[in-house]
Formats: structure tokens, sequence, C-alpha cells
């Protein structure tokens, strides 16, 4: 996501970690019951991905471990960071830190120098599409919010004129993956069954 400044934007990149009540304010309550009501769908889900590598009460033992993390323990959904373009640019990059995909990896040939196939199954959950979308509305938020709407002149991508302020996370979700970056460098960023 990227906006344009009134002025000169400079100084140092920042980075923020928000947890689900930072990312979803009031409605954290609602997302939670919804993601507790589909952790054995997508334990089920991912046992069928996997070829039935991982057993489902394996999963769902993993999963509300995660969910604990995410809710109780409120641990960061999401690393954000912020650059400051030096003209009057500003940037940022995002990434969900816990999605709750599980990907594969296969030996794809004899040959040991042939590339492995490899599934990461972005966005294979309801979550992993709403916590993005989320939290894209967070930065959202943030830059049009003192102090920043005072730097802020307007937000140059996507803009108002492609993501209206009011667009369902559906249409945030089809930006984001015709988008986005996706940084699997954190273990938890891409789970491989």
């Amino acid at each position: 996501m990227a906006g344009e400044g009134y002025g000169v934007l400079a100084g140092a990149s920042t980075v923020t970690y928000p947890s689900i009540s930072d990312v979803f304010g009031n409605e954290t309550d609602s997302i939670v019951a919804s993601l507790r009501s589909q952790l054995s769908d997508y334990a089920a889900a991912t046992v069928k991905v996997s070829n039935g590598h991982m057993k489902q009460e394996d999963l769902e033992r993993l999963y509300q471990l995660q969910f604990d993390l995410i809710v109780k323990d409120k641990v960061p959904i999401a690393e954000i960071l912020f650059h400051p373009g030096g003209g009057n640019a500003v940037s940022s990059e995002f990434w969900g830190l816990l999605p709750f995909a599980r990907g594969n990896i296969h030996i794809s040939s004899n040959d040991p120098t042939a590339p492995a196939a490899i599934n990461p199954n972005y966005f294979m959950f309801e979550w992993d599409g709403k916590s993005q979308a989320g939290i894209a509305k967070y930065i959202r938020k943030i830059l049009r919010s003192a102090p920043l709407n005072k730097l802020i002149a307007k937000e140059t991508k996507p803009g108002l004129s492609e993501i209206p302020a009011t667009a369902a996370d559906e249409k945030w979700v089809e930006w984001l993956k015709a988008n986005c970056k996706l940084n699997p460098f954190l273990a938890s960023m891409v789970s491989l069954t």
C-alpha cells in the first residue's frame, strides 16, 4: 500500500506488530467466534490436501494452540513496515504472521537437481483472506487517523477508486491476490505438512 504526502516524508522506516484486536477492533469477537467454529473444518481440509500425511486430531490440537496464541495470548497477527519515501511518498508492506493454511512440498523427480513441487496454499481458508484484508484496512485506518492524516494527502495504492472505503473483504482479497508480495521468511508463514 502507498500514499502521497502533503510535503516531504523523510525519516526511518518503522515496524508495528498488531494483535487481532488491534486489527479488527469491534469486530474481534465475531471474527474469533467464526474462526473457533471452523478449526475442525480447517483440520479436515488440511488432511485432504496433505494426502493424509497428518492426522485430523493432531491438526485440531495444533490449530487450537495457534488459535489460543492469537486470541488468548494476543500474539501479533501481522508485521507491518512503513517506509517514508524521502519525497512526498510513503509505502507500507505487510503480511500475516499466523495463517491457518498449510502447504506441502514434494519431490518431483528422481533427478536431485529438479525443483521440488511446492504448493504453499496461500489463502486456503477464510481466516487467511480475512486477516490479510483486515490488516490492509487497518493500515488504511492508521494513515487516515491523526497525526498521520496531517502528513498523508491521499492513498495511491490501491487507492479509494480501486478499493472503496466500504469495500467488502472479498474485494480486498481479490486485490491482494493480484498485488501482494508474500514474505515467507517466517517459519509460520507457510506451514508445510
